[in-house]
């Protein structure tokens, strides 16, 4: 397990889930080395640590975990690569705060599914609200699980 990532036990069930992608944060730490958007301190502990800047600083997962911890709502933060069928038939809802960076895979199986399900001209928000997130699950996770 990856540090700071929670884990489910049987008896733990959560209502959310909140992606956490270490490919998103490795993008946009590249991102700001590139543009030179880091800056370097010295720690407590007299090592030199860099961090990012702005707009390149992964962390909307952090900020929708403080959401949720805010208004006593029972969450955890979960690795994308991690996340399979068992987590996520455990969660009511996914929350997926930055998804610029996802797995093309991940986001692909999403939009098979809007463009086999949708009405003509209906948004994506629509059709979810129609069908509901159950397709949507189905073929993320069994894809994911047939590639595991």
């Amino acid at each position: 397990m990856q540090a700071g990532l929670a884990t489910f036990a049987d008896a733990d069930r959560a209502d959310t889930c909140v992606l956490f992608s270490a490919h998103s944060r490795d993008a946009y730490a590249t991102e700001a080395i590139a543009r030179g958007e880091t800056y370097t301190f010295t720690d407590a502990w007299g090592l030199p640590r860099t961090w990012i800047k702005g707009e390149y600083a992964y962390l909307a997962p952090n900020a929708a975990g403080l959401l949720l911890a805010r208004c006593n709502l029972k969450h955890h933060l979960v690795e994308e690569a991690a996340l399979d069928t068992a987590r996520l038939s455990r969660c009511r809802a996914l929350l997926i705060p930055n998804a610029g960076h996802l797995v093309a895979e991940t986001i692909a199986r999403i939009v098979d599914v809007y463009r086999q399900q949708r009405l003509e001209e209906e948004p994506f928000i629509d059709t979810v609200r129609r069908i509901g997130v159950k397709p949507f699950k189905e073929r993320v996770y069994a894809q994911t699980a047939a590639a595991a």
